[in-house]
């Protein structure tokens, strides 16, 4: 504290003088000066900095003063507290008390006058609406000569005078509005929120680039809103999904009360610009008053889909006697992102002996099916027939299968010739003939089709799974992360009986392919002119011949523990796959199909950290065959016989990785 040498003065005699009428104090038979009748007691208080942010501290210069007019008959003024009340929660003066002095004794000359400086009151949250504040400085208290009297003729007596003043407080806050637009149509999203308040329920779609279809797409609009009572300055948007924009958006300065023009980003549909959904918009402004500048932030987000159509029909026929019809089984398969719906699969068989489907094609009975739909990430749909019976000769088969694009005005097709064999009962003369057994060639495979599976771990009901890895290119790989060498999809879900675990993978770093041999089968297990088990129906691939029987392929993939949105990149996993009799399920002839995945959670770790890429090393695919990995025990291990559907194992479409 500081003596004050020149006073604003603030004259409360008359306050003090009803105050000592009021409520006189005892009787203390001294008069100090003498002849003195008044109390001249003064107090003043205004703010240091005014206007300030809200949450900041205010900071108040007080002041104490006794007869500033040097008037004959002020009193002395002793024994005499001063306190300064802070601004409350609500702005009134009812907050912290802070004693700014004890004691104190002014006489009439001046001399005891007392300059505060700044004083700061705590830094408090003002309730919304709160725009001005008020502090308060006491002097004396009414009826308590211990803290404050004047010396007058009679006696001496108790007495209070205050003073309150205000400042504005201002607050700083922003709201942000994420929106998003495929193809051009209406924004949706619409609405600004403080922290994503409106969730991400809504989304739109556009398509990938597929043949006959260049890629669509998508805006993502910003807009930022400013709701407090301060300016807002160097205001920038981080987006999460770096495909939108790698670099932070720049937003102009919003006054009081104002939004922004909305800010657009345009880009076209890939998996890479999905690979980030659902996105984030991060705000991040600064307002400033009184010398402090605040940062103030709000974030919003939005989603929507890049979609792929994919679409394979896979063909088996069952080899019989002839003169017998021959089963077969005809699987349709959504090996894309996006839903199909309407399809109709068509079934068509030449004449015997063309086994080429090089004649005119007669339509099987039953065919084309009903229309049916097939969703996205869901098993294979199968459809079971009989053809024939069969003549002399094998006959070529034709499956077609057309859907509709859910979504789109396009249609999708595909189609599979396969061969269904007889065979008859001749007499030959034996030769000697000798055949080279060769080792399983190191180029690559692909796998299609899905079913269902009992054997779980940890236990489920069931569990379904379905896609189609290697195409459109599977080049046999020891290890290369997220490898652009192997392309697909594959999903898995665990049932109990709802959902309580979805897998979807379309990543991948590693896939080896492998003949192998099937137990009671001795003559299998080899590769002949590029062929794994060449006439053999029971140990596989046939009837689709293949220089394989066996698959495996592991990567990173998305996955949700219920029925929810699956989190991106959230486990490694691997998928061991052998192909033996048709159908591939327990149904059909032994041995069944093999199918085992094996989940291991990151646990919010990054798959690209030292730690991830050790584990997904030791789980990659050394050999179709070996499922040993080098690695911790799985956190889901599901696999075992197929106990429906059916695996294909196809030669690979390409060679070469372009």
């Amino acid at each position: 504290m500081t003596k004050r040498a020149r006073w604003l003065v603030i004259c409360a005699a008359p306050v003090a003088l009803a105050a000592v009428l009021a409520s006189p104090g005892p009787a203390v038979a001294h008069q100090s000066p003498a002849g003195c009748s008044q109390n001249r007691l003064g107090v003043d208080i205004g703010p240091v900095t005014t206007p300030v942010l809200n949450g900041q501290p205010t900071c108040w210069h007080p002041f104490v003063f006794n007869n500033p007019f040097r008037l004959s008959d002020a009193c002395l003024i002793d024994t005499t507290t001063v306190t300064l009340t802070c601004p409350a929660a609500d702005g009134t003066s009812t907050g912290t008390v802070l004693t700014l002095g004890t004691n104190l004794s002014l006489p009439v000359d001046g001399s005891g006058d007392m300059d505060f400086g700044s004083v700061c009151c705590p830094a408090v949250t003002f309730n919304s609406g709160v725009d001005f504040v008020f502090a308060r400085i006491d002097a004396g208290k009414q009826g308590d000569t211990t803290q404050g009297k004047f010396h007058q003729a009679v006696t001496d007596l108790s007495f209070q005078i205050f003073k309150e003043v205000t400042i504005s407080v201002l607050s700083c806050s922003v709201e942000v509005d994420k929106e998003v637009s495929c193809v051009g149509a209406p924004f949706i999203d619409v609405g600004f929120t403080t922290n994503d308040g409106d969730g991400t329920s809504q989304s739109c779609d556009a398509w990938n680039a597929f043949p006959g279809m260049n890629a669509e797409s998508v805006t993502v609009r910003y807009v930022a809103r400013n709701t407090g009572t301060a300016d807002l300055t160097s205001c920038s948007i981080t987006e999460s999904n770096t495909a939108i924009t790698a670099s932070p958006v720049s937003v102009p300065d919003i006054p009081t009360g104002m939004d922004t023009a909305p800010i657009d980003r345009t880009n076209d549909c890939s998996d890479t610009l999905a690979m980030g959904e659902p996105n984030r918009a991060d705000l991040t402004c600064s307002c400033s008053a009184g010398g402090v500048t605040q940062m103030v932030t709000a974030f919003d987000r939005a989603n929507f889909r890049c979609l792929t159509p994919g679409l394979n029909v896979d063909k088996v026929c069952t080899t019989v006697q002839g003169g017998q019809p021959s089963p077969f089984t005809i699987t349709v398969s959504n090996t894309g992102t996006a839903d199909l719906s309407g399809c109709v699969v068509d079934d068509k068989f030449s004449a015997p002996g063309d086994d080429m489907c090089a004649g005119s094609l007669t339509e099987a009975t039953g065919f084309p099916t009903a229309p049916f739909d097939v969703v996205a990430g869901a098993p294979a749909h199968q459809i079971m027939g009989s053809l024939g019976p069969l003549g002399a000769g094998d006959t070529c088969n034709r499956a077609s299968v057309q859907c509709n694009i859910v979504g789109s005005m396009k249609i999708i097709s595909d189609s599979k010739d396969a061969i269904c064999s007889v065979t008859t009962t001749t007499t030959t003369t034996t030769t000697s003939t000798t055949t080279t057994t060769l080792p399983t060639l190191p180029g690559g495979c692909r796998v299609t089709g899905g079913g269902t599976l009992d054997i779980t771990n940890p236990r489920v009901v069931k569990a379904t799974h379905g896609g189609q890895v290697g195409a459109s290119v599977g080049i046999a790989t020891a290890f290369t992360a997220d490898s652009a060498c192997i392309k697909g999809e594959w999903t898995h879900e665990r049932h109990a009986p709802q959902s309580s675990g979805n897998f979807h993978g379309r990543s991948f770093d590693s896939l080896n392919c492998a003949c192998l041999a099937c137990a009671g089968d001795p003559d299998s297990g080899h590769v002949l002119d590029g062929l794994c088990n060449p006439g053999d129906r029971i140990c596989g691939p046939e009837p689709r011949r293949a220089p394989d029987n066996a698959i495996c392929f592991s990567g990173v993939g998305d996955f949700a523990p219920d029925g929810g949105g699956r989190s991106l990149r959230s486990v490694v996993f691997r998928v061991d796959v052998q192909d033996h009799s048709e159908p591939g399920g327990g149904t059909g002839p032994l041995p069944p199909d093999r199918y085992r995945i094996r989940i291991w959670f990151l646990s919010g770790d990054d798959p690209s950290s030292p730690a991830a890429i050790d584990l997904r090393k030791g789980v990659a695919c050394a050999h179709a065959g070996v499922e040993d990995v080098t690695a911790r025990s799985p956190d889901i291990d599901d696999g075992g016989d197929l106990a429906t559907g059916n695996h294909q194992i196809h030669p690979q479409i390409r060679p070469a990785c372009k």
